[in-house]
């Protein structure tokens, strides 16, 4: 530790206190850490690491006690925590998977913007290919994070934190699915934040990381501190028993069983066509297999070809002496096979339901015959949870409040209760502690004892030498060798691990860092968009062709409101919500703003006037949808269901039976003038601000972030009941301008107008590339798509197609595009080859 930063104390938890309903997290907690030094704090699962770093950061405030920065400053949310220079990368590192790397990684501090909040997307290509440069395989900030592997979003975040040079930086499990090489990176940019001041919090299970790196070493237990000591005063031996509260033996190798003769799982020449080149592979029952090699070998995804996560383009599996053929991985269960994914964030855990859903729902035909018996599930969960010793107040507790360890053990649980043929676990002890590690072992050998084939994939080399039969060492998509774990020297595992080329070097070419034949998420946008231009000229060259008189403003004049409620409906989608009263809210905005045209007024005044009022009404309307979801806790489409009928009874109450006509001189002008169509430019105009909205202003870009997932953008301050107001409103604001624009067309309006409205604005959007689930689309794909919709109705009219088949259509044209979008989202996830590959 440099001896100028020795004694300045940066970072200070005050005597802090948090408590969860049932579980005391932390009780009295007091820890500090000096400039320019290196804290390891270490516990088991459950002791209170995760919410201490949590009160760090922002995320949590605690119920008693204070967080200090700089012995005075106070952190009250994460934006404050990141703006003085506490930067903290967590254990899960959950990105935005339909945002580019290099958008994730300026949200991550916040996105840079020019003059009127317009993003610096040059700034933020610079900024990301700067920091991308240091790491040590190549990664392309032009792709979505979608398809990067758990290690390459782990490295994403610390080199984004890197370049900050924070005060304080707080790492949580950085190196749990990091490969040998990317931890020495991660090593080295510890020590050059040390040497500058950076005071570093560094949270592991992994020993000897701890005593490589740390300067002192604080221990909790059960939310409370058990010592914290320098780290030339604690032994190995000293520092389990300070964790788990009994000596744990975690260096000798397991005396495992004798496995059986009898193959239980075989793969033949089984290959993807993209990263495995013809696997052969086999497990006797009861045997427990190491599968080892770095990033990019191939270990995965042959674990993701057999269950069937990944399409097999070759080969044959054979399970208990049957050839089996699995496509999907409903198949592998039915024959026996269980998976447990190194993701357990987005592959493993059903964050929203609670511990006894989570842990049952892979195993609810052997717990319950015919109906689901809430007593056999609960029995099942408890067992589980006792034999894992899974740390928990309820087993109605959502999942997502667990520790990441406690977690774990609820996933692997799930799959211990299908009671497998063959169990496939990758990484099934990251970010375990130590006690919790044993723990699992023990499960993992008594299931081999009872005649399960294991396949054990695991980044830590000890961990497979140590709990393993065999290894099996896989490089570059093939099977370099095969170690006896008894005998295996880990110089030998690694030799067969590590390539012949081993060298990647970052190119100045940012070409170059592209890893495969991957688009990025611009150029998917791109091909939705050239998909759509080009049926909207193929349609319109076959109504020229038909009619060769056919005017397409006319075309375009109908397509005006289209445009703008599809932006409507497309924004509160991006943003992970949906509104179904957007017809009802059009009729309301326009009832209101023409009655304020009937007014004497001149027309210089209430035109302006009314246009105000109905956008008013649209944005309180949204407002109004968006606060009742958000406070009730309930979803949208049941809100805006309801707020449909209510919005069409106040249409029907202000109307009492009435048209409204005998609209103002000059209104008119909205829709045409001297037989040109002003609709076209009005229509125009307003996309042009959604354009721009979405895709160049940061509250567009929060849209997407809260779309794409709501915790994390949380962490990174950017609250979804914020952006969901503003979304709502905006959208609510468009639906007015589309109602009068539609009023103006007309020169008069019934209680009926707007009716259906809804269903077909978001059809446009859907048909336009944006995701019902959210956070992702584009607002040029929602113009297109408007445009698309008016050109089939008009060829169908041409045709003669009645008016009902119409509706037949335009769904079958918004299954094909859901078709679409989920088959492009399957393909992306699937990680590529070249550096995006585990």
């Amino acid at each position: 530790m440099p001896e100028e930063f020795s004694s300045r104390v940066i970072f200070q938890w005050k005597d802090v206190h948090k408590e969860f309903p049932g579980v005391i997290a932390l009780n009295g907690v007091s820890i500090e850490i000096n400039a320019g030094q290196v804290l390891a704090i270490v516990g088991e699962n459950g002791a209170g690491k995760s919410t201490l770093i949590k009160l760090a950061a922002g995320v949590y405030q605690p119920d008693g006690g204070s967080v200090v920065l700089d012995g005075q400053q106070s952190i009250h949310n994460p934006v404050e925590a990141y703006r003085n220079g506490i930067v903290t990368v967590f254990q899960e590192s959950e990105l935005f998977d339909q945002l580019s790397v290099a958008e994730n990684m300026a949200l991550l501090k916040g996105l840079p913007c020019k003059r009127f909040g317009v993003v610096a997307w040059q700034q933020i290509k610079q900024s990301s290919r700067h920091q991308l440069r240091s790491l040590p395989e190549k990664l392309d900030p032009t792709v979505n994070a979608v398809q990067l592997s758990v290690a390459q979003r782990q490295m994403l975040q610390v080199a984004a934190a890197v370049s900050e040079k924070a005060k304080v930086l707080i790492l949580d499990e950085p190196t749990s699915a990091l490969s040998v090489k990317e931890s020495q990176w991660l090593f080295e940019q510890i020590k050059t934040l040390r040497a500058q001041g950076c005071a570093i919090v560094y949270i592991s299970h992994r020993q000897k990381e701890i005593f490589e790196l740390a300067d002192v070493i604080s221990v909790l237990r059960d939310g409370e501190l058990i010592w914290t000591k320098d780290r030339s005063d604690v032994t190995s031996e000293s520092l389990v028993t300070a964790m788990v509260g009994r000596p744990v033996d975690i260096e000798s190798h397991r005396n495992l069983h004798k496995p059986s003769n009898t193959l239980m799982f075989r793969s033949h020449q089984v290959s993807d066509g993209n990263v495995l080149n013809g696997i052969d592979l086999d497990i006797n029952a009861g045997e427990i297999v190491g599968l080892y090699g770095l990033i990019g070998s191939g270990r995965t995804e042959f674990a993701e070809t057999v269950f069937g996560i990944r399409k097999k383009l070759s080969g044959s599996i054979y399970i208990d002496g049957d050839a089996v053929e699995i496509r999907k991985p409903r198949d592998a269960v039915r024959h026996g096979l269980a998976y447990l994914s190194e993701d357990r964030l987005n592959k493993g855990v059903f964050r929203w339901l609670d511990i006894r859903e989570n842990t049952v729902v892979a195993s609810l035909r052997q717990i319950s015959k015919v109906l689901t018996s809430r007593r056999d599930e609960l029995t099942a969960t408890t067992e589980m949870g006792n034999k894992l010793n899974t740390r928990y107040a309820s087993h109605r507790q959502p999942i997502e409040t667990l520790s990441g360890g406690n977690q774990q053990k609820v996933v692997a649980g799930r799959w211990l209760l299908t009671k497998p043929k063959v169990l496939i676990l990758d990484e099934p002890t990251r970010g375990v502690d130590v006690g919790a590690k044993e723990e699992i072992h023990d499960i993992i050998q008594s299931l081999a004892e009872s005649g399960c084939a294991i396949l054990l994939i695991s980044s830590e080399l000890n961990e497979v030498m140590r709990y393993c039969h065999r290894i099996i060492v896989f490089r570059d998509g093939d099977v370099a060798g095969e170690v006896d774990a008894t005998d295996a020297q880990s110089s030998n595992v690694a030799e067969l691990a590590f390539p012949k080329d081993s060298t990647v070097e970052l190119s100045d070419d940012p070409d170059a860092t592209r890893p495969s034949r991957r688009r990025s998420g611009w150029r998917a946008l791109l091909r939705t968009e050239s998909a759509l231009a080009a049926m909207i000229m193929i349609l319109l060259i076959l109504l020229k062709v038909q009619q060769p008189d056919y005017q397409i403003s006319v075309l375009l004049d109908a397509s005006a409101t289209w445009m703008i409620l599809g932006l409507a409906a497309a924004i509160v989608i991006v943003v992970g919500g949906i509104d179904i009263s957007i017809g009802s809210l059009a009729a309301l905005s326009a009832a209101c703003g023409g009655l304020v045209l009937q007014t004497d007024l001149p027309p210089s005044v209430s035109i302006p006037l009314a246009m105000i009022v109905a956008m008013s009404v649209g944005a309180a309307g949204g407002l109004v949808n968006s606060a009742l979801s958000l406070w009730g806790n309930v979803h949208p489409i049941v809100v805006t269901l309801g707020m449909l009928y209510a919005y069409r009874g106040l249409v029907s109450t202000i109307m009492d039976g009435k048209n409204i006509s005998n609209l103002p001189d000059g209104f008119g002008n909205l829709a045409i003038v001297d037989g040109f169509y002003t609709s076209v430019i009005y229509g125009l105009v307003i996309s042009a601000f959604g354009f721009l909205l979405l895709h160049h202003c940061r509250c567009g870009r929060h849209f997407y972030a809260v779309g794409n997932s709501p915790t994390a953008a949380n962490l990174l301050g950017i609250r979804k009941s914020k952006n969901w107001f503003y979304a709502f409103a905006i959208g609510g604001a468009l639906v007015g301008l589309a109602g009068m624009l539609q009023l103006a067309q007309k020169e008069q309006m019934q209680a009926t107008l707007g009716r259906n409205w809804e269903l077909e604005a978001i059809a446009v959007a859907v048909i336009g590339g944006v995701s019902i689930n959210g956070g992702k689309g584009s607002a040029i794909g929602v113009i297109l798509a408007a445009i698309l919709v008016q050109t089939f109705s008009a060829v169908l009219i041409k045709f003669g197609v009645p008016g009902d088949r119409m509706k037949l259509v335009i769904g079958l044209m918004i299954l094909v595009a859901v078709f679409m979008d989920h088959l492009w989202n399957r393909q992306r996830s699937v990680r590529p080859t070249g550096g995006c590959a585990r």
